[in-house]
């Protein structure tokens, strides 16, 4: 739940972030394209419409579970997931180029380095749980193992 949270988040901020800078430019008198700010906004209300839809069926049915409707919950978690590890490599590149951009200042480098191993932490808390369902996944397809 907080993973959906903080991506359904991180969805409505870049879409902000993508609207204040393209108003700034049009402001200033250039010509923008706002089409990828709308593509993301329609994105963003696609997956809080399907968030919607299992809420209102969760509560309508809460112990009757069709196949279908878990297949799309899955999938819809599976996308959050990918969606996050995408987010989290791309803070790591934005902090390792601002730890050579600030290689002089101890501080902000000590600052910038400890964001990068929390980063690197909760990749490898990602790598190690992915294999963790692969193998749970390996071995109920092929059975237990012996």
């Amino acid at each position: 739940m907080r993973q959906t949270l903080f991506v359904l988040t991180a969805m409505a901020m870049d879409v902000v972030k993508q609207l204040r800078r393209l108003a700034l430019l049009q402001a200033a008198g250039k010509q923008v394209d706002f089409t990828p700010s709308i593509d993301l906004a329609r994105k963003l209300r696609n997956e809080l419409n399907d968030r919607f839809l299992i809420v209102r069926s969760e509560k309508e049915n809460e112990s009757k579970h069709c196949v279908a409707d878990l297949v799309h919950m899955v999938r819809i978690l599976e996308r959050d997931n990918r969606t996050l590890h995408e987010n989290v490599k791309t803070w790591q590149k934005e902090y390792e180029a601002l730890e050579k951009q600030h290689a002089g200042d101890p501080e902000i480098a000590e600052r910038i380095a400890s964001q990068l191993r929390n980063i690197h932490s909760v990749m490898g808390d990602f790598r190690r749980t992915c294999s963790q369902l692969k193998e749970t996944s390996n071995t109920r397809r092929d059975g237990p193992t012996q």
